[in-house]
């Protein structure tokens, strides 16, 4: 059940959306090619509340000036410039205990439409502090009306444009982000003090394991 999904290193995976990357805390990446970097060395590194640029970064909704270093904030789009020269347009889309999640769009580039959510997901995956545990759960059951079922709980689900927000008793757990053209569902929330996250995908039809699962 290892996936390097779980793993506290970068990870790039291209959606619908435009490139999600999952990035630990202190982190940095080349925006030009894509891979990792040494912390402080990178085209965009983030450590101690802050997102640090050397070739310069801004906020999308302030003037031309660039800066080196700026506060890390949610879902403020940013500009920041690249080794190469390049402008890509970043935002922090959601911050888990020592990750955050970015969306970055080079230039040219703008999100797509949100898929259309639909059907059953179940369980692929679930880590307690980058660790993977063996937990299970009942599936998740996104119907037409805009209602859910989780096990026994049930309640209305929202989904904006990148994220699926559940109510009632599941509402705990955040926002899950939508990947893959809305196969994936990862939920990613504290508690008891630590980091969990949890990786649903959707299936035609459900295993008999998941069935028996309990919340």
């Amino acid at each position: 059940m290892a996936r390097a999904l779980f793993v506290l290193v970068l990870l790039f995976a291209y959606d619908a959306f435009g490139r999600s990357v999952e990035m630990p805390i202190p982190g940095a990446v080349d925006l030009g090619t894509g891979s990792p970097a040494e912390v402080g060395r990178g085209d965009l590194s983030i450590s101690d509340g802050l997102i640090r640029a050397p070739y310069g970064i801004r906020m999308a909704s302030a003037g031309p000036q660039r800066l080196m270093m700026l506060p890390l904030v949610l879902q403020a789009p940013l500009y920041c410039r690249a080794s190469d020269g390049r402008d890509f347009r970043v935002t922090v889309m959601a911050y888990a205990g020592h990750e955050v999640i970015l969306e970055v769009l080079g230039e040219g580039e703008s999100p797509a439409p949100p898929p259309a959510l639909r059907g059953a997901y179940v369980l692929s995956g679930m880590a307690v502090d980058g660790l993977v545990t063996d937990l299970s759960m009942p599936p998740l059951r996104l119907l037409p009306d805009g209602s859910y079922q989780l096990g026994s709980a049930r309640g209305r689900f929202q989904q904006q444009p990148r994220w699926l927000v559940l109510d009632g008793y599941y509402q705990s757990w955040g926002r899950a982000e939508i990947s893959g053209g809305g196969e994936e569902l990862v939920f990613r929330f504290r508690r008891g003090g630590h980091t969990v996250q949890a990786v649903l995908r959707r299936v035609e039809e459900v295993p008999e394991r998941a069935l028996v699962a309990t919340p």
